[in-house]
């Protein structure tokens, strides 16, 4: 890239920057602005932007991206901890997902500094989407006769866009990152509801601060009626987990009550249901904030996945949405300890958006105003490029996913769009795969994928690192994670099992905060978080732990269950 006001700044020492380098402004703090601008290069279509950025604790800078002048997204580095210097801690990937770019267009990204805090940049990454067509909602069936969407953000003050700096009346929370998003990616949309705050954007909405679920449940037919939305975007449950003695299982059945409420009165809409944000139990300062606040969000959030997953073998047009697993506790949330930051309302629009724009089966009831959602997309095999060995099952005797088990004639498994034999194959956007009793592979593909076995003994399926963090909602001791060698690449070999001690061939650790171990690939199992992450280049740190998969309520992953094939 051409810079102008930046400079490179290179040493052999700066190992945690990709090749050793990075750009940076910084005249002795004074406030100053640089570019780095190029044409891109890349096939017209739509990708991910990956933005690798140094945010550390001594001041704020600003950073804004565009394309052939329009603006992408435009965002602050607003960190409080980790050094004054930039570190492998204080290294930030931010990914903006599904943007449509077009050859020989420019490309160019500024910071601003404040302060001391010199808008380093290390790199910025283009990745082709798994559909490099552009999105077709907004002549889709979900966007009805006017071709606009009609979206409802529903929930408490989270979706009105709570935080500790700005006046109620100004609050954007993540709708502001949404319809920027939106925007973006060519899709025509309306927000609607009966409340109104924020400023730059269509303002609308449903977050009603401190509401519980029973009071969303009391009026939400009446919103319904008077603004019938296509899309629902429903986070409740916070102040329930918080302000509340009410159990988890009472809040989950009552949160089972209302998304069946919103589907009998509108069926063919798409309903996406989210987890709950993370809490800091560090920050709170609130004396309403009942006991165990923290445990019973994670308890809570792990009902969800299940709950959704039931309705959409109904054949019910609901999807999951993961804030709980996008967000982190001390990062993005701020300093109430439950409220998140700009950066969090910011990876909230992410995974908001990336649902919004998967397309589901269709519901089974076709009543209500709408018609069902229906795309032929949905019917064709994924359009991302795979081995061949990705598209059969494994061979050798070492391969406990090779199917023994027919599928039983009164079970089918439901969510995927390519299956041969027993293996499933979701569709390059977020899926939710539900197999059955019989032993199978299941392998989502690009996106945060919401994966169940169902049973029997199942493999799930990883092609390469960078596929988003799916959600396996059942893995156990009889399951596998099976690993594609060449994709993944950095040591591992094909049938070559990982070692749990510093190994050329690919390395796994699994505890508390894990740390890698030797410069080859290691994946990393957190017990805290029930995350697996893969370090393709261990101890070297010139790149962060990328994240695969987050395993419900299983602990005990070990390396015997990975197949490396």
């Amino acid at each position: 890239m051409t810079l102008s006001g930046y400079r490179t700044e290179d040493s052999p020492s700066l190992t945690f920057a990709s090749g050793n380098a990075y750009t940076s402004l910084f005249s002795q703090g004074e406030t100053e602005t640089g570019t780095a601008t190029t044409q891109f290069s890349g096939a017209t279509g739509t990708y991910d932007i990956v933005v690798a950025y140094f945010d550390e604790d001594d001041g704020i800078s600003k950073f804004n991206l565009t394309h052939d002048g329009v603006e992408i997204d435009d965002w602050e580095a607003t960190n409080t901890t980790g050094g004054i210097a930039p570190s492998a801690q204080s290294l930030v990937l931010r990914t903006l997902s599904n943007i449509q770019l077009t050859n020989g267009k420019s490309i160019q990204l500024t910071g601003t500094e404040d302060g001391g805090e010199a808008a380093r940049i290390d790199y910025i990454e283009f990745i082709p989407s798994s559909n490099s067509e552009p999105p077709t909602l907004p002549d889709g069936p979900l966007a009805g006769s006017n071709g606009i969407l009609e979206i409802m953000p529903l929930g408490d003050s989270i979706t009105r866009g709570e935080d500790a700096q700005t006046s109620r009346e100004q609050q954007n929370g993540y709708r502001d990152n949404l319809a920027q998003k939106l925007n973006s990616a060519g899709i025509s949309f309306d927000f609607v509801g009966s409340l109104n705050n924020g400023s730059g954007f269509d303002t609308d909405h449903e977050g009603h601060g401190g509401w519980k679920i029973a009071q969303l449940a009391d009026s939400v037919n009446g919103w319904l009626e008077s603004f019938k939305p296509e899309v629902i975007l429903l986070k409740i449950g916070t102040n329930d987990m918080g302000f509340s003695t009410t159990t988890v299982s009472s809040a989950v059945n009552q949160l089972n009550s209302l998304v069946d409420t919103i589907i009998a009165k509108r069926p063919a809409a798409k309903l996406i249901v989210s987890s709950i944000a993370p809490v800091n139990p560090s920050r709170f300062s609130n004396s309403s904030i009942v006991s165990g606040f923290q445990q019973r969000v994670a308890a809570y959030n792990a009902e969800i996945p299940d709950l959704v997953a039931s309705k959409v073998t109904q054949g019910k047009n609901v999807r999951f949405a993961d804030i709980f697993g996008a967000l982190n506790s001390n990062q993005d949330i701020s300093s109430d300890g439950f409220h998140p930051t700009e950066s969090g309302y910011e990876k909230i629009a992410n995974v908001l958006l990336n649902t919004i724009t998967d397309t589901p089966n269709p519901p089974t009831d076709n009543g209500g105003d709408d018609s069902p959602d229906t795309n032929p997309e949905d019917s064709t095999p994924p359009t991302d490029n795979t081995d061949q060995e990705d598209s059969t099952p494994p061979t050798g005797n070492t391969d406990p996913e090779e199917p023994t088990d027919p599928i039983e004639p009164d079970t089918e498994a439901t969510g995927y769009t390519r299956k041969e034999g027993n293996n499933l194959y979701g569709s390059g956007r977020i899926d939710t795969i539900v197999g059955t009793s019989a032993n199978e592979l299941i392998q989502g593909g690009q996106r945060d994928d919401i994966l169940t076995g169902g049973g029997g003994s199942d493999t799930f399926a990883y092609d390469r690192p960078k596929v988003g963090l799916d959600l396996i909602t059942d893995f156990g001791s009889d399951d596998f994670i099976r690993i594609n060698a060449s994709k993944f690449g950095n040591g591992l070999q094909a049938g070559v099992s990982l070692s749990t001690s510093e190994s050329k061939t690919g390395v796994f650790v699994s505890g508390d905060e894990p740390i890698s171990l030797g410069t080859k690939g290691t994946f990393l199992f957190d017990t805290t978080s029930n995350i697996l992450s893969y370090d393709r280049d261990g101890t070297r740190t010139r790149h962060s732990p990328i994240e695969i998969a987050k395993l419900a309520g299983f602990t005990d992953l070990s390396a015997d269950q990975f197949i490396i094939a």
